[in-house]
């Protein structure tokens, strides 16, 4: 995928692109501006991993000019397609590859989102149906994978700041591994719900996307899947059921 990437060189190019997942980007993307606006406050900074071209961070720039975002993607070629796109005042569009331990912003922020945009969660997905012979166990490739992404989130926040992801995770036990991965690195669950994209001409069954928010605090040790799965269900108010709608 990231050599398809590297070869987009224009908006129609990478919109093109989008529209193989046309459903599950706006339904995602709704989703987590939802959430994402119901918290902004004047003065805040966003920072958008994995962000693509920037077009959700884009949009809500332009309904909150109060705020400053920062959208942010590991591929050269998307980020200067989104920067010559989307001009805002309050809005900037960069390369930031969140794998390497150099070239992170140099600042803090008070929310950072994620939807559907690091191979670090994305993968895991197609790894829970179609294993690889790297990992034993796909809860394997999620903590390796996705320790990167709250490892690096980590570094540009501070206490409080607010972590909202869409991810690609298909059952439980890979929930429950994201969640510990996290815990690890001082990111507490503290809200949950999920995006049910319908069946349509493109899609033969529903799929469905946890939409989650952590909270940073200070590291903590793994909890059980049942555990993570009682979290979810109290924290989305009885709408995320794990163990009835992921196993």
């Amino acid at each position: 995928m990231k050599g398809v990437y590297k070869r987009i060189q224009t908006l129609e190019m990478a919109l093109s692109l989008v529209s193989v997942e046309h459903e599950v980007s706006v339904a995602t993307n709704a989703a987590a501006a939802q959430r994402i606006e119901a918290q902004l406050r004047a003065g805040d900074r966003v920072l958008e991993v994995g962000a693509y071209i920037g077009a959700l961070s884009a949009c809500l720039a332009a309904a909150h000019p109060e705020v400053h975002f920062l959208a942010t993607d590991q591929a050269p070629a998307l980020a200067a397609v989104g920067a010559a796109a989307f001009r805002a005042p309050n809005l900037e569009i960069a390369r930031w590859d969140y794998t390497l331990k150099t070239g992170c912003p140099k600042r803090s922020f008070d929310l950072i989102c994620c939807v559907l945009g690091t191979p670090t969660l994305a993968e895991s997905h197609c790894i829970c149906r179609f294993p690889v012979p790297h990992w034993s166990d796909p809860r394997e490739s999620v903590a390796e994978r996705s320790g990167a992404l709250f490892d690096a989130t980590r570094s540009v926040a501070h206490p409080g700041t607010r972590f909202v992801a869409a991810l690609r995770l298909g059952t439980l036990e890979l929930v429950a591994a994201a969640v510990n991965t996290a815990r690890g690195r001082g990111w507490m669950l503290s809200w949950a719900d999920q995006v049910v994209v319908p069946a349509s001409a493109s899609m033969d069954t529903d799929q469905t996307f946890p939409l989650l928010e952590w909270t940073l605090g200070e590291p903590a040790s793994p909890i059980s899947e049942t555990d993570v799965a009682s979290q979810v269900d109290e924290l989305s108010g009885g709408r995320v059921d794990l163990v009835a709608g992921w196993r």
